[in-house]
């Protein structure tokens, strides 16, 4: 038996060193081929320069690369020799290795450390290793029992367990901010303004076994979830120390990172696995030149400018911790190469120390720098919010226990957007970033306020498109299809900025930022435009110039561009697809381009490109194709180049490696816009749909005032009068208005400018009433009034004047102008109630037979003149006062808001509260009141008692002479 367990022993030993890595060099004329198979054999690379690859490999893989011809070389594993001659001179004596701490004296230093500065520190276990050591993490802040504003910092190092300079780093560090925090005030500075975790000994087994792997002999910086090959975010199967690593990370907000290594002097920044740079490249270059300008050694590299790399550029890794927590955790994490030397002679460790002391403290400063603040809601409370740069394609999270970010920015001027499900975004621009100091700036969210988002889809002539998807930029929504008038509804859509796309016969024919907000609540009309260019190959190339292999294929009679018809891509090769003629984007506005695309490319090696240009000269990269994907629609802004003329290109490059893919196609290509020289009737304000403000706009230009001035200052231009001339009578009258408004509501299925048919309307009967202080424009039959022009003349206008719309119901819109001597009063509508209104209620001048008043009316289509020239008998000497209602306070409310209104004298009221659909809601009075002032509150509820809805609501005050309204708005 004893002779079996020995063999067993020596079995297991035997497996161990098999298993366990050793250095070796291998020489390669063709270095990216050469990587790219190592990283397929999970072999790790340490280094690369000029012809010669550094690699860690066990027996087995060493066996495999020399067969497969690779010319590979042992070298000395130094390291570890020395860490054994070591621990074999020391591990008997009172100092265990010397001047590095054995790992029982590392527990026992973090162990007294948290004891003995317990206000500042506390040491949190975040993990067990293979061989069940735990794995520490320090936490170093003023308020270490806390959440606190301040941004979070992480530092690791001996992820490869013999790599142990940065492991001595971070101890001296350790002490340095213990030992000097009341009496150094920048080492305060930074432990009261930073939430610090330090974790000296990623890898405990690797140290304790002295080895670059865990116990399980994997290697931790090469099997993070690899957002490309291994894209699942998932501690399932991954190695312990990596797992906490993870879980960590997922628990915390981590703004700053930075893990130290051995076996070269560089930064080295994301990305590693992919050759595109990331969103951040300039930052991470500052960040790491803010290390080594204080490192002489690494600033003064002669390998790399300045002691920093990208990573891809200097070798590709798959499952980096870098690569990792910046994409699934907007981390900033930087590997820092601090020694060649993996485990140097314990005698130079104050030497390294010195070296990397300034670098190590301005390090962590820099996580000062930036955009920092609070994302709350109304009341203040936190809210897990992201924080979005304008073109930078890298947002960040708030730490939802307090409801904090940091965005570590160069400095410069940004637009950054707050927001949060269930909340409306908000946009702060011009934000101005100053080096070393953060720029403060706090985000108070509303709650988003739900509404149906219903319109039309339709073609210039007002004809309805059936069966055109309609979709939003949320996964949350799902698309939806136009019925046979052309009809879609979101229901329940949050207020908020999308991007609205209508696609029909699967290509895009409408593309637009949409504003979804409380004053677009009203049906939308989509007017789909001829588009600007199309192209579907089924002509072949004829518009196109073509090199190397790039070719039409056809399957199932369809037709597309591809790099290379019916076969697999060649090596080495950069092809071209040349648009012949550019595209004129002369008179658009909103241009966008799309196109169905699929590709099956080699991951991170071979790459096909969209690009444009102004000249034909310099390219422009719209978009990057890598890896594999199935047939997909894609759109892309042309916005830059607005006003000129735009060229086209598709572009496919390789490596020299074998291909067995298929390579990159295109087909249906389209590019739109709103086409200004195109007459899209009802849409004045150019921006491709007809709503409710182009009907607005209409009708205040029909009563002289100006509302379009940013696009086209009054007079408009004869493009932007066709457009509101709905009727086609060479005039733009409140009637326009109300056609746009009857269309969008769909009363109307054309407008008359379109269908070429007039439409007749009865007489309202329009008439105007007076009292002592106010005049009443009065409308018998409200259910035949669509539309009213009314010109007042001569009217003395002062500081008493006062005009009240009694109607404010979402179907009508009104509008005034005072010109001169002369009051300018617009009205338009759709089919409205039965019964008598006074439309407008007016303070008046004096009037009598010598000073006539004259009314000069649109009523619809129909000029009518009105004179007043006498008042009622009145009391001379009586001083008239007026009822009124104030507006609600709060406004916007929740749940309830105050009411307030004045009454001139005793009589019958009624205060009714209205929905925007203009039914009762609740009725808070009908009855008769004396004068005086009075106060109430609407709580929010209908006559049964129930809570009403978030929207808006109507305040309706009646007395026996005039009625006023007031907008309310109720957010929940």
């Amino acid at each position: 038996m004893k002779q079996l367990i020995l063999l067993f022993v020596f079995i297991h030993i035997s497996f161990i060193l098999y298993a366990s890595t050793f250095p070796a060099n291998i020489t390669s004329s063709n270095i990216q081929d050469d990587v790219k198979t190592l990283n397929s054999l999970d072999i790790s690379i340490e280094s690369v320069s000029n012809q010669v690859i550094q690699t860690w490999v066990t027996r087995e893989q060493f066996q495999v690369l020399q067969q497969r011809g690779f010319e590979i070389v042992e070298l000395p594993n130094l390291a570890k020799a020395y860490a054994e001659q070591l621990w074999a001179e020391t591990k008997d004596t009172r100092d265990p290795m010397n001047a590095y701490y054995s790992y029982d004296e590392f527990v026992a230093f973090l162990q007294s450390t948290a004891t003995q500065y317990s206000s500042i520190c506390q040491l949190v276990t975040i993990g067990t290793t293979v061989q069940n050591r735990p794995i520490y993490m320090l936490k170093i802040s003023d308020n270490v029992s806390l959440e606190e504003n301040e941004p979070e910092v992480k530092l690791d190092a001996a992820m490869h367990g013999n790599e142990v300079v940065g492991y001595d780093l971070l101890i001296r560090l350790i002490q340095l901010l213990t030992t000097r925090y009341t009496a150094d005030t920048r080492i305060a500075n930074i432990v009261n303004n930073t939430e610090l975790w330090i974790n000296p000994l990623f890898n405990p087994d690797g140290y304790v076994l002295m080895q670059r792997e865990n116990a399980h002999n994997v290697d931790l910086n090469r099997h993070f979830p690899d957002f490309v090959d291994d894209p699942v975010n998932t501690t399932e199967g991954r190695e312990p120390e990596i797992a906490a690593q993870m879980n960590f990370a997922a628990q915390h907000t981590i703004n700053l990172a930075l893990n130290y290594h051995c076996g070269n002097l560089v930064m080295n920044y994301p990305w590693d696995k992919i050759a595109e740079l990331a969103p951040d490249n300039d930052l991470y270059i500052n960040i790491s030149e803010e290390y080594t300008s204080h490192n002489d050694p690494m600033w003064n590299s002669t390998d790399y400018l300045h002691g920093i790399t990208n990573g891809y550029a200097w070798y590709q890794v798959y499952g980096s911790i870098i690569d990792w927590i910046y994409y699934y955790y907007n981390c900033l994490d930087i590997t820092c190469e601090v020694s060649y030397d993996y485990w140097p002679n314990a005698s130079t460790l104050p030497t390294y120390w010195m070296q990397n002391q300034e670098s190590l403290l301005s390090y962590i400063e820099y996580a000062q720098q930036g955009i920092k603040g609070e994302v709350t809601d109304a009341l203040f409370h936190p809210l897990a919010a992201t924080l979005h740069i304008e073109g930078i394609d890298k947002d960040i999270s708030t730490d939802s226990d307090v409801g904090d970010y940091h965005r570590i920015l160069l400095p410069g001027t940004y637009n950054i957007t707050a927001s949060a499900p269930g909340y409306v975004s908000e946009t702060i621009n011009n934000v101005v970033v100053s080096a070393n100091n953060g720029t403060t700036i706090d985000f108070r969210l509303q709650t988003i306020v739900e509404a149906d988002f219903v319109g039309y889809v339709k073609d210039m002539n007002g004809l309805a498109i059936p069966g055109a998807t309609v979709e939003l930029s949320t996964t949350r929504i799902p698309s939806v299809q136009t019925d046979t008038d052309g009809y879609f509804v979101f229901q329940n859509l949050p207020l908020g900025l999308y991007t609205l796309t209508v696609t029909l016969n699967g290509m895009t024919r409408f593309n637009m930022q949409y504003a979804w907000n409380v004053g677009n609540q009203y049906p939308t009309i989509i007017v789909l435009q001829p588009a600007i260019f199309e192209e579907h190959f089924e002509n072949g190339l004829s518009l196109w110039q073509v090199t190397g292999t790039w070719g039409i294929q056809e399957t199932d009679s369809n037709h597309d561009l591809t790099d290379s018809p019916g076969e697999n891509y060649v090596d080495s090769q950069e092809v071209f697809a040349y648009l012949i003629q550019p595209i004129s984007l002369l008179n658009i506005v909103n241009p966008t381009i799309s196109f169905r695309v699929k590709y099956d490319l080699e991951s991170s090696h071979d790459y096909g490109y969209f690009e444009v240009s102004s000249n034909g000269t310099t390219w422009i990269p719209l978009a990057t194709y890598d890896g594999n994907h199935d047939w997909m629609m894609v759109s892309y802004s042309l916005a830059d180049f607005i006003g000129r003329h735009c060229y086209l290109r598709f572009r496919m490059t390789t490596d020299a490696a074998g291909h067995i893919f298929d390579g990159i196609h295109i087909d249906d290509i389209v590019v739109n816009g709103n086409q200004l020289n195109l007459i899209t009737w009802g849409d004045v304000d150019n921006d491709g749909i007809i709503t409710k403000a182009d009907a607005q706009a209409v009708l205040d230009y029909s009563v002289g005032l100006d509302p379009l001035p940013s696009i086209d200052p009054r007079p408009w231009t004869d493009n932007r009068l066709d457009r509101a001339d709905t009727n086609n009578d060479g005039n733009v009258l409140a009637m326009d208005a109300s056609l746009i408004l009857r269309y969008l509501k769909g009363d109307l299925s054309q407008m008359p400018v379109q269908s070429g048919t007039a439409i007749t309307y009865s007489d309202p009967v329009i008439s105007i009433s007076n009292s002592v202080s106010q005049l009443f424009l009065n409308v018998l039959h409200f259910e035949y009034l669509f539309a009213l022009n009314a010109t007042l003349l001569p009217t003395v206008m002062d500081s008493n004047f006062r005009l009240n719309n009694s109607l404010n119901f979402i179907d009508l819109l009104t509008s005034s102008n005072i010109q001169s001597n002369s009051l300018m009063l617009g009205y338009a509508s759709t089919q409205m109630v039965q019964g008598s209104v006074d439309v407008f209620t007016t303070t008046i001048p004096l009037i009598n037979a010598q000073n006539p008043f004259t009314a000069n009316l649109i009523v619809n289509e129909t000029p009518r003149t009105l004179v007043v020239d006498s008042l009622p008998v009145t009391d001379p000497i009586a001083v008239p006062t007026v009822s009124y209602l104030n507006q609600n306070y709060p406004n916007p409310f929740n749940p309830g808001t105050n009411i307030s209104f004045d009454l001139s004298k005793q009589g019958q009221i009624k205060l009714v509260i209205y929905n925007i659909r203009g039914e009762k809601v609740r009725t808070l009075v009908n009855s008769k009141q004396e004068a005086g002032t009075y106060h109430l509150t609407w709580n929010g509820t209908d006559d049964n008692g129930s809570p009403v809805a978030s929207g808006m609501y109507f305040c309706r005050l009646e007395t026996e002479d005039q009625h006023f309204n007031r907008k309310m708005l109720l957010i929940k």
